[in-house]
C-alpha cells in the first residue's frame, strides 16, 4: 500500500532515522505502528537479515500489528508467537523478519540463551506501561 505519512508521522520517521535508539511515547491512535513498520522497512533495505521483536498486549498481536504489516508492508515476513510453548517455539523458529508476541512471553523469553538475542536489532514494546507488572513481580 502506498501511504503518505501525515506531517507528525513524517517527523517521527525522521526522528527514528536520525537516532540509533528511540522511545516513542506518542498517544494511542496517532499512527505509531505505521511509523515503526516504515522504519523497519528502511532498516531491512540496509540489512536484509535484520530481525525485530515486538512485544504487545495479546489483544493487539493480530488486530493491530499483524494487520498493519499486511496493510503497510505485506512483503515483510512476520510470525506471531502465542502460547502454548510449543506453538510459541514454532513461531520463533519460522523464517521471518519480525516476531510478534505478547508481553506475557517475557518470562519465557528471559530464559532464552544469549545466542537467541544476537540477531535482533530492534525490540519494540507496545503499551510499555504494562511492563510495570513484571517489575513488581521480579
Amino acid at each position: 500500500m502506498i501511504y503518505k505519512p501525515y506531517e507528525h508521522q513524517q517527523t517521527t520517521l525522521d526522528f527514528y532515522k536520525a537516532n540509533h535508539a528511540t522511545f516513542d511515547a506518542s498517544e494511542m491512535g496517532c499512527g505509531k505502528s505505521m511509523c515503526i513498520i516504515k522504519d523497519l522497512e528502511r532498516l531491512l533495505k540496509l540489512n536484509s537479515k535484520t530481525k525485530t521483536l515486538i512485544l504487545a498486549p495479546k489483544s493487539l498481536l493480530h488486530a493491530v500489528w499483524e494487520a498493519d504489516f499486511i496493510k503497510f508492508a505485506p512483503h515483510i515476513k512476520t510470525s506471531v508467537a502465542t502460547a502454548p510453548t510449543k506453538k510459541r517455539e514454532a513461531a520463533f523458529n519460522a523464517d521471518a523478519n519480525v516476531y510478534i508476541t505478547n508481553i506475557d512471553a517475557l518470562v519465557w523469553l528471559a530464559k532464552k540463551p544469549n545466542s537467541f538475542w544476537k540477531d535482533y536489532t530492534t525490540i519494540i514494546i507496545d503499551e510499555a506501561e504494562v511492563i510495570k507488572k513484571y517489575e513488581r513481580a521480579g
